[in-house]
């Protein structure tokens, strides 16, 4: 947010004599930052409220069992909107047709999404790391382990 904002400024003040000939550049180089700090930011705050209530909701229909799944599938939900969200916002070419956008844009998304897919599923061992040191159990078994799916 305070990029964004500095951004903003950034690119309303007055240039010194000394770059004033450069103005246009450093004016689109600001502009197209500032739309993709706003644009990582809606995506953010989006996808991080579905995360939590897909999670909760995966939560109430397992009956609090299968922490693994709980975790992936509210990320792989939340990384799609994520990544469509943010790509969309930050990428779209106004004038451009919107075939050729979605076109453009599903190049980018899916396989952007898909990594963060495959980081989702590697860092599920770490979710039960962090599980069982928050407890605070001293030695980490299946018993941790199992009860870390509440």
């Amino acid at each position: 947010a305070l990029l964004a904002l500095f951004e903003m400024l950034a690119v309303h003040i007055a240039p010194s004599a000394r770059f004033a000939g450069k103005e246009a550049a450093y004016d689109a180089i600001f502009g197209a930052s500032l739309r993709i700090a706003c644009a990582s930011l809606v995506a953010f705050a989006a996808s991080e409220l579905l995360d939590v209530v897909v999670f909760a909701r995966l939560r109430k229909a397992l009956g609090g069992r299968g922490l693994w799944l709980r975790n992936n599938v509210s990320n792989f939900v939340s990384q799609l909107a994520d990544s469509a969200v943010f790509l969309t916002l930050a990428f779209y070419a106004f004038g451009t047709p919107l075939g050729a956008n979605v076109s453009f844009l599903l190049g980018l998304i899916i396989p952007y999404w898909l990594v963060k897919c495959l980081f989702s599923v590697v860092e599920t061992p770490l979710v039960y790391a962090g599980v069982w040191w928050l407890r605070g159990s001293s030695k980490p078994g299946a018993a941790e382990l199992k009860g870390a799916t509440a």
